[in-house]
């Protein structure tokens, strides 16, 4: 098709799709009759403001790669196998009946429970009720992506599915969203990529209203934030410097190609590396230049940066280099402590040596004094039950709880508890 879009942030997204989705005090869900079609580059967000959607309803998101489908039939065509039961709803027999995109539950193969679907779980078996083999549709936000991609008998089998809910005798739930997402085919460097999108689907008179998402550096500094193989100091650039880096900006860059999931990927390889503003050399360099190769400007600013850009890691706590006085920092250096032993742990290596590990035991015993003081004038000094509830917190944000180096945060913790429960009881 080919229409002029309304460009929107990911934010006015947010927004505009909360609004035509509203809960009604008795639970009901209404829904506004069209939802929304994403064009954009790749990379430009499309799937990540979909799953920030699904955070802020509470709905798993499943994501269906339309353009892998060859058959309507397998869309829309199922037959399922079984009769009607005395509630005049229909038993199913068969595990193919159902296709692995539809937001039905499914059973998790370690716990053995009733899950909801979503991207991490279509491969699951699917639940049934043990008494009467039934299975039932739950509320799911499903992202038809790669739309453009798909012929348009695929298109339309989809539109079908959207508009009435149902796939053949199998009803979806009331609060099933459908969101489409396709790439742009006026971005430099994907020109002539997009099949035709179906008039029926989208527009004045379709089920969707078509929207291109544009470059928004909140979201990406979002996901940043979110990525575990990034490393804290690259973090903590990313929310300081990336809005002024403008790395979509064409007054700054020589094309449209980079992303935000171009500067996701370079923070990550930068991570890797264990590059930082002391560890900075050509190597480091040569990534910037190969993974923003037409935005010179930009490499060139984020050079100039990261040369002056300066905060404590991990490293430098453990080595005793950053000397911590203040309650407030004791925190941060727990934290960035326990950051680069989950990273050392992702890369496959030493998590904590015996040196250091007596170094952060003792660091976690150490009194550290909060600003404030006493009416005496004496200080006052921060809680060191709640430094372990840091350590705790940082070691399951990690997945690191389980590591038996870190047992005695544990046994602290429990010690703690057990001498208020005394105290409680006396």
């Amino acid at each position: 098709m080919t229409m002029k879009v309304k460009q929107i942030t990911a934010q006015q997204f947010m927004k505009i799709a909360d609004g035509r989705r509203k809960v009604m005090g008795d639970g009901k869900v209404v829904h506004c009759p069209k939802s929304i079609a994403l064009e954009g580059a790749p990379g430009m967000g499309k799937t990540a403001v979909i799953r920030s959607l699904g955070e802020h309803w509470g709905l798993p998101v499943v994501t269906v790669a339309i353009n892998q489908w060859c058959n309507a039939a397998d869309i829309v065509g199922f037959n399922y196998v079984g009769h009607k039961s005395e509630n005049g709803l229909f038993e199913i027999a068969g595990e193919d009946a159902i296709p692995p995109w539809m937001p039905v539950y499914r059973v998790d193969p370690v716990t053995g429970e009733r899950v909801k679907t979503s991207d991490e779980t279509k491969g699951y078996k699917v639940w049934r009720d043990p008494k009467t083999n039934m299975t039932e549709a739950h509320p799911a936000i499903i992202l038809l992506d790669e739309f453009s991609a798909a012929n348009q008998q695929i298109q339309g089998a989809f539109l079908s599915v959207a508009l009435d809910k149902v796939v053949k005798n199998f009803k979806l739930d009331n609060d099933t969203n459908f969101f489409i997402a396709y790439n742009s085919c006026e971005r430099a460097g994907f020109e002539g990529q997009n099949s035709e999108i179906s008039d029926a689907l989208v527009g004045c008179n379709g089920r969707f209203d078509p929207m291109e998402l544009v470059y928004d550096w909140y979201p990406v500094n979002e996901a940043v934030k979110k990525n575990k193989y990034i490393s804290a100091f690259w973090k903590a650039f990313s929310t300081k410097y990336l809005k002024d880096l403008d790395i979509c900006n064409d007054n700054v860059r020589g094309d449209k190609n980079s992303c935000g999931r171009t500067w996701e990927s370079t923070l990550v390889e930068l991570s890797n590396n264990c590059f930082d503003s002391k560890n900075w050399n050509d190597d480091a360099e040569l990534i910037l230049d190969i993974n923003f190769a037409t935005s010179p400007e930009v490499v060139k600013k984020f050079i100039s940066y990261v040369k002056t850009f300066d905060i404590p890691t991990g490293e430098d706590f453990l080595s005793g280099k950053v000397v911590v006085k203040k309650y407030s920092d004791a925190v941060m250096g727990i934290n960035a402590m326990i950051s680069l032993f989950g990273f050392r742990n992702r890369a496959n290596e030493t998590i904590v040596s015996a040196k250091e590990l007596s170094f952060f035991e003792n660091f976690l015993n150490t009194e550290y004094e909060t600003g404030t003081k006493n009416p005496d004038g004496s200080a006052i000094f921060g809680s060191k039950t709640e430094l372990y509830m840091v350590a705790k917190s940082a070691l399951l944000r990690e997945n690191l709880e389980s590591r038996k180096e870190f047992g005695f945060i544990a046994s602290v913790l429990n010690s703690y508890e057990q001498k208020n429960s005394d105290a409680e009881e006396f």
